[in-house]
């Protein structure tokens, strides 16, 4: 109602609100200790944290800002949460670029975004970022060229190319297991992302592609002025049920030269 205050977080929630950035300034370290001396139950906060996919950035800024603050057991469970998302993105870096080479060389386009390349884009650390696949999108009539590299590099496709070409059948996206690694890779196209208000037009988002590093290796992705709609009609979808989601436009937003006018 008009003239009503917000209603207060809950302190565990304002807490992850708080840390869900690549840096934090005065103010906002400063809110963090008073919100950390508050907390009594971080058992439940490291849950909602990995819930949230905030894991590396809730553990970074205690860390830095407060480590006084929590709990010795805590803060040890904290950073192990920190290592096994850092080390399961390099793991997942690692399948893109096998991937993305793969690709190449069959002659294949397609446009890795979400996963370790946002890592990269929004936050400048892969560390930083928890994410859990990889997404990756190409052109519906590339297809049947995607296949045979995937299944080259081990990855088991959850539908057969003879089921998933059929214009009868529109999955939600097409998806590949690959069980060396435990990697689940999303392949998208623009008949698979119907859930766009207006269809993507991928010809011509290709066509301003920016550079990005991923683990020390250049590859390209989408323009922050591309990726920040296809971020939010994502959120949208899942009905943004994770704070990570958020975090990523707020990063990538602040990080970026954006375009607003493209935007």
């Amino acid at each position: 109602m008009i003239g009503h205050a917000a209603p207060a977080l809950p302190p565990q929630i304002e807490l992850l609100t708080c840390t869900a950035c690549p840096s934090l300034d005065a103010a906002r370290a400063s809110r963090l200790r008073q919100l950390a001396a508050a907390i009594s139950d971080w058992e439940a906060l490291r849950i909602a944290a990995t819930r949230h996919c905030l894991a590396p950035l809730l553990s970074t800024h205690l860390e830095a800002h407060c480590s006084g603050d929590v709990p010795s057991a805590a803060l040890s469970a904290l950073r192990r949460d920190f290592h096994d998302s850092a080390e399961r993105g390099l793991q997942l870096a690692a399948d893109l670029l096998e991937m993305l080479e793969a690709f190449r060389a069959a002659g294949t386009e397609v446009i890795p975004y979400k996963g370790p390349v946002l890592a990269a884009q929004a936050y400048g650390r892969l560390a930083l970022r928890q994410f859990l696949d990889l997404d990756i999108i190409l052109r519906q009539r590339d297809l049947s060229r995607a296949y045979p590299p995937l299944i080259a590099l081990g990855y088991v496709p959850e539908l057969p190319f003879e089921i998933a070409a059929s214009p009868r059948h529109i999955p939600g996206q097409y998806l590949f297991n690959r069980e060396a690694s435990s990697t689940i890779l999303e392949l998208h196209t623009e008949r698979t992302l119907r859930y766009f208000p207006v269809p993507l037009d991928l010809d011509a988002l290709a066509t301003r592609l920016v550079p990005v590093s991923v683990a020390n290796h250049p590859l390209l992705t989408f323009a922050p002025a591309d990726a920040l709609p296809i971020l939010c009609v994502h959120g949208s979808k899942h009905f943004w049920e994770r704070l990570g989601w958020i975090a990523d436009i707020a990063a990538l937003a602040s990080a970026s030269n954006v375009d607003w006018e493209q935007t």
